[in-house]
């Protein structure tokens, strides 16, 4: 695992800000240590003026921070639909995310494109304040790329704020406000993203 460094970026609410490096540059460990799953060895993470440094990833969970892995996360043995009851119980809006599958078909088989937009939903029905989200357009096609974005400028408009790790210069810079490159770890600079 790479070590992160003298990492000082900041999110404003409502805001895409994007991580943009290759592989192995450190957007992940920045991602998990933001979620809580690893622990920093020094500095300072706040969220909304708390310092959250040495809380529990399910602590950070309670405050609406959400972490969605470069693979997503559904319960493969579940069906659609009851992967979003899991943590939503009310009306579900099927046409927001796309998903105009069969609600029964086990998750197991759904697409790379579905399981990331099925993933979008169920973080989505949990009312996140801070969704961050690794590398989104991993392994998909680029009309499953399209609809990711598209959802997402979705739940922007709605308020969602998000930091998206990513190594896709053109799905990244198609969404953010604002890009951070990091390279080694380490931040290198923060560019707007026509500039990147």
């Amino acid at each position: 695992m790479l070590v992160a460094e003298n990492i000082n970026i900041h999110v404003k609410q409502g805001e895409i800000v994007g991580i943009y490096g290759p592989n192995g540059a450190g957007k992940t460990t920045l991602l998990r240590t933001i979620a809580g799953l690893l622990r920093p060895l020094g500095g300072k993470i706040y969220f909304t003026g708390i310092d959250i440094t040495d809380m529990s990833a399910r602590k950070r969970v309670r405050l609406g921070i959400r972490y969605i892995p470069d693979r997503g996360h559904v319960f493969r043995s579940l069906s659609v639909e009851d992967n979003i009851r899991l943590v939503h119980t009310g009306e579900i809006d099927w046409d927001k995310f796309l998903l105009k599958i069969n609600r029964r078909m086990p998750a197991a088989n759904l697409s790379g494109g579905q399981m990331r937009l099925l993933s979008l939903a169920m973080a989505y029905y949990t009312r996140p304040r801070l969704l961050l989200l690794d590398e989104p357009s991993q392994g998909l096609f680029q009309r499953a790329k399209y609809d990711v974005i598209l959802i997402l400028k979705t739940l922007k408009e709605e308020g969602v704020t998000m930091l998206i790790a990513e190594q896709d210069a053109e799905f990244i810079s198609s969404l953010a406000d604002r890009i951070y490159i990091i390279e080694s770890g380490i931040i290198k600079k923060e560019v707007l993203p026509n500039n990147l």
